[in-house]
């Protein structure tokens, strides 16, 4: 499987769970859109190393939620406060039926160990979510 044909189904795993929207690459590590629909799900760059006959790829996907409280001066507001855990509970719900989809699909091998942990992004946006990250093992493309 290559490079694009993951990136390709990670989206489509992501949308069909529920995402509003999908970001891959560059798109990352710009402010979060607030005008682009919302739970957004950002794929940042993947390794993707050669195991024998088989790519390994370690994708790493941040789950925001819409924060209302987009600018980080909000950040000491306890209803902003609270309404982040809504938002990382939210996220964590999505990001978990996302692996579950990931799993019934059964286009990879996918890792035991899914590591994950609530985030919060501070700078001109606030980007409140769940991070994720594991390991996908599948075919190297020469083979298929």
């Amino acid at each position: 499987m290559t490079y694009a044909d993951t990136v390709k189904h990670l989206e489509a795993v992501a949308l069909a769970v529920g995402a509003g929207s999908f970001w891959h690459g560059p798109k990352t590590n710009q402010n979060i859109n607030y005008d682009a629909a919302f739970p957004q799900v950002h794929l940042f760059l993947l390794p993707a190393p050669l195991e024998g006959e088989n790519v390994v790829y370690q994708p790493t996907l941040c789950f925001y939620g819409k924060d209302l409280h987009e600018h980080a001066a909000n950040l000491v507001d306890e209803a902003a406060v609270g309404q982040s855990l809504d938002i990382q509970n939210a996220m964590d719900i999505l990001s978990q039926q996302f692996i579950n989809a990931l799993r019934e699909a059964g286009r990879f091998e996918l890792s035991e160990r899914i590591d994950r942990a609530p985030v919060l992004r501070k700078g001109s946006t606030i980007g409140t979510g769940f991070l994720c990250s594991f390991t996908l093992k599948a075919p190297a493309a020469y083979l298929c």
